[in-house]
């Protein structure tokens, strides 16, 4: 693991200590630069994540990724649709709320960060504030990538 890769992987963890989350990633652009696909990850019970891609207006990624702000999702949450369903992340890690943060440069989506929790517990006003306090630091360890 690189050094930046392991910068990105603490950031990961500070903000699940943060927010009370089990699970944290990030996705970014892939290796053809279209498709995002979640590449850093912390709390993970697999590696199954490596191999995901956010789909566009797909799933609460997919709708963070088409509008550009963020969606806060629980399990209970019955106005939520199949929007887990669709995202098959929340599935792998068997998660039961999250929020998904898109990280923009200019008007631009250049990733996601997702938070999420195994319980029910749901994000809150507060958990998003926390969440977009974090981007700033994960997009200069980002811009030390390249």
């Amino acid at each position: 693991m690189t050094v930046t890769a392991l910068q990105i992987t603490n950031e990961l963890d500070r903000l699940c200590h943060l927010t009370a989350s089990d699970f944290a990633s990030l996705s970014l652009a892939g290796p053809n630069g279209q498709r995002l696909q979640w590449q850093y990850a912390y709390g993970n019970r697999n590696d199954r994540y490596r191999r995901m891609v956010v789909k566009p207006g797909a799933g609460l990624d997919g709708l963070a990724l088409r509008t550009g702000k963020p969606v806060i999702w629980h399990e209970q949450d019955k106005r939520s649709g199949n929007l887990p369903g669709e995202c098959p992340l929340l599935s792998a890690e068997q998660l039961q709320s999250a929020a998904v943060v898109p990280l923009l440069q200019g008007h631009a989506v250049i990733g996601l960060l997702l938070a999420a929790r195994r319980s029910l517990t749901p994000y809150t006003g507060d958990d998003l504030s926390i969440i977009q306090q974090g981007l700033p630091a994960m997009i200069l360890l980002l811009n030390n990538v390249t």
